[in-house]
């Protein structure tokens, strides 16, 4: 059994634009051989990846300072604490839509492939999206949605290709305001 490292490559190109839900991404997808190369399965998944970030500030109480050492008492000390700001972040990442257009296909060196797969973007919006509708006014917390466009090939004996861009599709909260991933 042989097993190639850089079986075939792999490109992908679509319009650069903004993107509703329910649209239809046209992809041009091409792959050459580098050898014979048996392709289990060639897809493209539009992954979300969906943050959660929470800022979080205040004072916190000082323990004592320079007046504790002075003698004083550390527990009554008037010593200048600064504010501290935490920032805390949550990922996760999920496949939203996704299209498979080549199955069990045996290629040869140096073949070139071109296909156009057409990638139907799911009407449904993120999990997190209704969170993120209610937090809209919120300085300390908010929901921010990035979309990545994944191209993967599945080889029998062979480094599996995969190449990714980032895609812009766009969320709306109502009629007149706009929550847009990028």
């Amino acid at each position: 059994m042989v097993y190639k490292f850089k079986p075939m490559e792999l490109s992908f190109e679509f319009e650069k634009r903004w993107y509703d839900l329910a649209e239809t991404i046209d992809i041009n997808v091409n792959l050459k051989a580098n050898g014979e190369v048996h392709v289990r399965e060639a897809r493209v998944d539009l992954v979300c990846e969906q943050i959660h970030t929470r800022n979080q500030s205040g004072v916190s109480m000082g323990s004592g300072g320079a007046s504790s050492i002075a003698g004083g008492s550390f527990s009554r000390s008037n010593d200048y604490v600064p504010s501290t700001t935490s920032v805390n972040q949550t990922k996760e990442s999920y496949v939203h839509s996704s299209v498979v257009f080549l199955k069990d296909k045996t290629l040869h060196q140096s073949d070139l492939i071109a296909h156009t797969a057409k990638l139907k973007i799911e009407q449904q919006p993120p999990p997190h999206f209704e969170d993120a509708k209610a937090l809209v006014r919120n300085s300390e917390e908010s929901w921010t949605f990035k979309w990545k466009l994944v191209a993967s090939v599945n080889i029998a004996r062979g480094r599996d290709q995969k190449k990714q861009r980032q895609v812009n599709v766009k969320l709306t909260l109502s009629s007149s305001s706009k929550l847009s991933g990028n």
